[in-house]
């Protein structure tokens, strides 16, 4: 899959300033680009994998400027909590099999709970 979620600021500075990002729950390394797909952690956007947020897991993820003159801070921060994968289903085609782009496949599925 290769698919992302990606974060982005628009940060309202008038001076030179520093950005970095940093996530303080949720066991998520942001130095390892196996998950983050950003450049730079000094971005105004983080961009992650596809893989890179768990299921039923709480993540809080912070944007810090600091102005280059002054060293003066200021910072927001975001919490997502990701949903749990729905559970307990299957899903079935009819016809069991054919010939692509010509058969008509009618796909149903049923069964599946989700807690949320």
């Amino acid at each position: 899959n290769s698919s992302s979620n990606s974060l982005q600021s628009q940060p309202m500075l008038t001076t030179h300033h520093e950005l970095q990002w940093s996530c303080s729950s949720g066991n998520l390394n942001l130095s390892d680009p196996q998950y983050v797909k950003s450049s730079s952690l000094t971005n105004s956007f983080l961009v992650l994998g596809s893989n890179a947020l768990k299921p039923a897991t709480t993540y809080t993820f912070t944007l810090t400027a600091i102005a280059a003159a002054t060293g003066a801070r200021g910072n927001a921060s975001l919490t997502v909590v990701t949903n749990e994968s729905p559970a307990l289903g299957s899903c079935a085609s009819s016809p069991g099999y054919g010939e692509a782009l010509s058969t008509t496949f009618r796909l149903s599925c049923s069964g599946w709970n989700d807690a949320d």
